[in-house]
């Protein structure tokens, strides 16, 4: 979950970035999230290459789909929520084997929830509400950064504390954190 989040995350801002040392910066935090999981333990090498892969593909895929073709953000929309519910399934089925670590399927059940929200507000920001994130003054857009991330906080962790930790809760407590920071 880690490596893959962090190589979405910093591999799409690469795409995005006209400046190299910008995409310098950005695989470098893809390699130092991979090699942190690795060395605390929790993935092996070939866990942290698999994941690093899969999050490439899809983000070289998305890119380029989105830069060759007019794809509207509807039909992304789509493309992310149904790869969402595909990893739900997936989850679901693997969780009721004997075998199941079920602790390791917390980060699958947030993950799904996030790529709902991100889904959901990926196609609802630009349609309906058009935040513009530059304030007139520095210290108006201090005092926006600030109460944002207040507000993801206190979403994440007060929705922890209403809803607590189960499966279904770590699914919607994703989902409606990622709607709000795409929101």
């Amino acid at each position: 979950g880690h490596t893959q989040n962090s190589t979405a995350l910093f591999g799409s801002l690469g795409f995005l970035s006209k400046k190299t040392w910008q995409r310098i910066v950005f695989f470098l935090i893809i390699l130092g999230v991979g090699f942190s999981r690795m060395y605390l333990g929790y993935h092996t090498p070939k866990d942290v290459i698999t994941s690093l892969c899969i999050a490439l593909f899809f983000v070289f895929f998305i890119n380029q789909l989105h830069d060759i073709t007019s794809v509207s953000n509807k039909k992304i929309a789509l493309f992310l929520s149904t790869y969402s519910f595909v990893i739900l399934l997936y989850a679901l089925m693997r969780k009721n084997l004997s075998n199941a670590d079920l602790t390791q399927f917390h980060d699958c059940f947030k993950a799904v929830g996030a790529g709902l929200g991100f889904s959901l507000g990926w196609y609802v920001e630009p349609h309906y509400i058009n935040f513009k994130e530059q304030a007139v003054a520095p210290f108006m857009q201090a005092i926006k950064l600030l109460l944002g991330l207040l507000l993801a906080l206190l979403l994440k962790y007060g929705l922890k504390a209403l809803l607590g930790t189960s499966f279904t809760a770590d699914t919607l407590r994703y989902f409606i954190l990622v709607c709000f920071i795409m929101i």
